[in-house]
């Protein structure tokens, strides 16, 4: 993961590893559910990869980071 993708999560996942997963299971379009999105990784890949998103996060301080990850 590089240095300009890392946040302050603890299991953040490197967005090459979740578009490999993504891409292998969804199609352009699909809705990709993620209810403990963290940092936003899932997201930002769906967005990448023109996937449909709904992400939910209980710590504030993880939401406010995915929230200015995905813009």
């Amino acid at each position: 993961m590089s240095r300009t993708e890392r946040v302050k999560h603890p299991t953040q996942k490197s967005l090459a590893l979740m578009e490999k997963i993504i891409s292998i299971h969804t199609n352009p379009n699909d809705l990709v559910l993620d209810p403990f999105m963290g940092s936003g990784t899932t997201g930002l890949t769906c967005k990448n990869l023109k996937r449909n998103f709904i992400g939910t996060e209980l710590e504030k301080e993880y939401f406010q980071i995915a929230k200015k990850r995905l813009g």
